[in-house]
């Protein structure tokens, strides 16, 4: 799945591409499907550019406010406010990550 910045004719690949590739894996992982599924090509496109998430069908029992934040922020449609824009620390102090990931 193409990240939606780099679908703009132009655009180069940065970090914030990988923090939001990593907001479409933990997506999938946990709801089983990509954030963005569709039947066609043109379909996922068009959703990923128009920011269509289907939140509504995230697993209660597994997502958790800590999550749900974690995935708003990593599938933020600015790259500029994307959740590790500002480097990997701020990924690496966020809630979701501190909270369910990491004994500090």
């Amino acid at each position: 799945m193409i990240a939606d910045t780099t679908l703009n004719i132009g655009s180069e690949h940065a970090a914030p591409v990988d923090w939001w590739a990593l907001g479409v894996i933990l997506f999938e992982f946990l709801v089983g499907i990509p954030p963005f599924n569709a039947d066609t090509r043109e379909a996922i496109q068009e959703r990923i550019l128009s920011r269509h998430v289907p939140w509504d069908d995230l697993p209660d029992d597994e997502c958790d406010e800590h999550t749900m934040d974690l995935l708003r922020r990593l599938l933020t449609y600015s790259p500029e406010h994307r959740l590790g824009a500002n480097g990997a620390e701020e990924v690496c102090f966020d809630s979701f990550v501190c909270c369910k990931m990491v004994n500090f």
